[in-house]
C-alpha cells in the first residue's frame, strides 16, 4: 500500500459531494504534507473529470466513501470487468462477490488499492468505514510516519481500538 506515496503528480483525494468526509480528507492531506511533503488536492466526486483526455489522472487517487460517484463508476461493474477483488452492490462493499459484513451493527473499516483506470503506473486507494469510528480506524492505518508496511487491502473491526493490528479481520 505504500506505493500510493510514489506518484507522478499530486495525490487527489476524492470525496462525495455533501458528505462529512472533508475532515478525513484534510487530515490525510495534512499528514502527507507534514511527513512526506507530498502535494494533495481535495476534489468533490461531482466535479472530478474521469475522461481519458483529462489531466486528473496524473497522480494517484484516494477515494473516500462508498457513496462516492467515482467509487461507484469504478467498482459497480460486472465481475468479469473488475480489476480487484472488491466491488460495490447496492451501496454495500463486496469481497469476491460476498458482503463484507453480515451484521448491520458491526463497525468495520476497509482500505484497499486498485489499479488506476487512467494511469497504468498509478494506484487508487479506496477508504471507507461503516461509521465514524470505523473510518477513524482506517485513517490511522494510512499514516506514513510509522514506517510499517501495510498489505494491499485491510479490513479492521472494533478490536483494533484495543488490540491494534490484532483487530484486523482480513488482509491480503
Amino acid at each position: 500500500m505504500q506505493n500510493i506515496f510514489d506518484t507522478a503528480g499530486p495525490i487527489q483525494i476524492i470525496i462525495p459531494h455533501g458528505s462529512d468526509f472533508l475532515n478525513a480528507a484534510l487530515r490525510i492531506a495534512h499528514m502527507f504534507d507534514t511527513y512526506l511533503k507530498l502535494d494533495t488536492e481535495i476534489i468533490l466526486d461531482s466535479i472530478f473529470d474521469t475522461s481519458p483526455s483529462s489531466s486528473s489522472g496524473r497522480g494517484n487517487l484516494i477515494v473516500i466513501g462508498r457513496n462516492n460517484l467515482y467509487a461507484r463508476k469504478v467498482l459497480q461493474l460486472e465481475s468479469a470487468d473488475l480489476r480487484t477483488d472488491f466491488s460495490l452492490s447496492d451501496g454495500n462493499w463486496l469481497l469476491r462477490g460476498r458482503p463484507i459484513s453480515c451484521e448491520d451493527k458491526e463497525s468495520i473499516g476497509l482500505l484497499f488499492t486498485h489499479p488506476h483506470p487512467l494511469n497504468p503506473r498509478g494506484l487508487v486507494l479506496f477508504v471507507d468505514g461503516s461509521d465514524d469510528a470505523a473510518l477513524e480506524r482506517v485513517l490511522r492505518l494510512i499514516a506514513p510516519r510509522t514506517g510499517i508496511a501495510v498489505p494491499d487491502w485491510l479490513i479492521v473491526g472494533e478490536e483494533a481500538d484495543s488490540k491494534g493490528m490484532a483487530g484486523v479481520i482480513g488482509a491480503g
